[in-house]
């Protein structure tokens, strides 16, 4: 089975103040430029995230398949 590229490419909406002040709500995770090889086959290539707290995310295979939370 061959993995398909992600179709949509729209950024992610602002995020919410936490206290009403207009500023951002402080990162809960920050990751920038993250690869993963296994094998000789790339898993992850160029990672950039910015979770913030409270948000849940999960990255997914080809298959759909996520992997179980981590925790920083």
């Amino acid at each position: 089975m061959t993995a398909s590229a992600p179709t949509s490419t729209t950024a992610a909406p602002p995020r919410a103040d936490d206290d009403g002040t207009g500023t951002a709500a402080p990162s809960g995770l920050v990751v920038a430029g993250l690869s993963k090889d296994l094998g000789g086959r790339t898993i992850v290539d160029d990672l950039h995230l910015d979770v913030a707290r409270g948000e849940l995310v999960a990255l997914l295979g080809p298959s759909a398949a996520g992997r179980p939370p981590r925790s920083a």
